[in-house]
């Protein structure tokens, strides 16, 4: 069963399916196009799920996929494909497992058509071409992906309960397989034999369903971040996208200069990962030189000053400079979140500062 951390302490608190819906975890809603997406749930075992879903808030007219039976093998999940959705459109859905009650309401919103012009502002990727080495940047970068889950934790809450930790999300997700800190990969061409084996198998149809917490993307020539929370304040999402696009050239900047950096073994990350998902800020993790704990943010002013070189040339010196202030003395989203609650321990205040501090910046 999925398990959450004890607010006092590390032991794991088991989440089971809720016993009048029949539904646990929730819904993640994935892989979405312009025409489709996939939903994935889990549910009791031996339980057979009906999704229904429209365009329309009030489901006056609506479609239903199912039933499927949860999947045994893969810890009581269901994976349910739609199809033939608009393009641009936010759908609203719900699951509904037979002879219990309809789960929550949830919704996603397709991507445009194809045809259709888009504005795009940023984001969290890096030039990943052979050229550029992707792997070896890939490999380099993993150590400073704790420092960026702390600065975007914005999670504590799960199912309407306060789980002890401050990226709950980095909880869930690693029941998923394929996700977590990558391993090391010396080449391009070993990484490509790992996603063919994996295809062959069976057990994925592309890269795409490779979900670590940096990836080369299966299909654009780009290092793809995914170990952040998404931060409900604006700024703050810039500022670290910005930090992410840093990275990545300071470390070009390193290889082709015929330098080296310090690979550090996956278990090191993991143990940081941790540390950044409990804490966020205000926490400690391993020092880059591995003699000892050191508060996290002052690791994270330690890799501002890493890739300070290279930020007039990006044109990031004032994102950069909110950023260093941020990482001395600020808080982050799961801290506000937190700070909501123990105001008024009304969880309808938690989701309404969460809706003022996106719409702020909007």
């Amino acid at each position: 069963m999925p398990a959450l951390l004890n607010q006092a302490s590390c032991a794991p608190v088991l989440i089971g399916s809720d016993r009048d819906t029949g539904l646990s975890l929730c819904y993640v809603a994935g892989d979405v196009t312009s025409d489709g997406a996939i939903i994935w749930l889990r549910a009791a075992p031996g339980s057979e799920v009906v999704l229904h879903y429209s365009s329309d808030r009030t489901f006056n007219r609506f479609s239903s996929a199912g039933p499927f039976r949860v999947d045994e093998s893969a810890d009581h999940t269901a994976k349910i494909e739609l199809q033939k959705l608009d393009p641009g459109t936010t759908y609203f859905y719900y699951a509904a497992v037979a002879g219990k009650k309809p789960g929550y309401l949830a919704s996603f919103l397709t991507a445009p058509a194809s045809s259709d012009a888009a504005k795009v502002s940023f984001c969290f990727s890096g030039d990943s071409r052979e050229s550029y080495q992707p792997f070896t940047i890939m490999n380099a970068v993993r150590a400073f992906l704790p420092h960026l889950l702390a600065l975007s934790v914005n999670s504590p809450f799960w199912c309407g309960r306060k789980t002890g930790v401050k990226s709950v999300r980095s909880t869930i997700f690693k029941r998923f397989p394929r996700t977590q800190i990558p391993e090391y990969f010396r080449s391009w061409h070993e990484y490509q034999k790992f996603v063919d084996l994996l295809v062959r198998t069976n057990c994925i149809d592309d890269a795409k369903k490779i979900w670590w917490d940096v990836r080369p993307h299966a299909h654009f020539k780009t290092l793809e971040f995914r170990i952040c929370d998404i931060p409900s304040r604006m700024e703050e999402t810039i500022m670290i996208a910005a930090l992410v696009q840093a990275l990545v050239c300071k470390l070009r900047r390193v290889f082709e200069g015929n330098l080296s950096f310090r690979v550090y073994e996956r278990a090191i990350i993991m143990e940081n990962k941790f540390r950044a998902l409990k804490r966020g800020l205000d926490g400690h993790l391993i020092a880059f030189d591995l003699k000892s704990e050191r508060p996290t943010r002052e690791l994270v002013t330690e890799v501002l000053d890493f890739v300070d070189d290279v930020v007039d040339e990006l044109g990031t010196r004032e994102e950069m400079a909110h950023l260093r202030v941020w990482a001395h003395a600020g808080d982050t989203g799961a801290d506000r979140q937190i700070s909501a609650w123990e105001n008024t321990h009304d969880l309808r205040a938690v989701v309404d500062s969460l809706v003022d501090e996106t719409r702020r910046g909007l």
